[in-house]
């Protein structure tokens, strides 16, 4: 799948995928990821403490996600969570792309760390 999906951002400020974009990217995707915490916290799913997971996005050009991986460490979350969590990124995941101002050059991929937080 990684070789259909390249990575967003590569170690050079011009990336395959983003050109010339990488900051403007970096934004889009931060603004997405907080937006999934301001749905979180509508729906009243609560992080408690401060929550690390290892996320990897797959999306096509559009920004429209495919599939979302993720991985919380052992015991960061209690079992209301982890059962909620899947049903609710899936949620978001249908309703709201990563917000691209212009499509990519190709279907790509974004993974990192997350510290997952309670939104005010």
């Amino acid at each position: 799948m990684d070789n259909a999906f390249p990575p967003a951002l590569g170690p050079d400020s011009i990336s395959p995928v983003m050109g010339d974009r990488v900051e403007e990217f970096q934004a889009e995707w931060i603004n997405w990821l907080t937006d999934f915490a301001g749905h979180l916290n509508e729906r009243n799913y609560r992080w408690g403490v401060p929550t690390r997971a290892f996320v990897r996005l797959y999306s096509n050009p559009e920004g429209e996600v495919q599939y979302m991986l993720y991985k919380f460490m052992p015991g960061s979350m209690d079992e209301n969570n982890m059962v909620r969590f899947p049903e609710l990124l899936e949620g978001y995941i249908k309703e709201n792309p990563l917000p691209l101002s212009e499509p990519a050059m190709l279907p790509f991929s974004q993974c990192g760390p997350v510290n997952f937080i309670d939104a005010d």
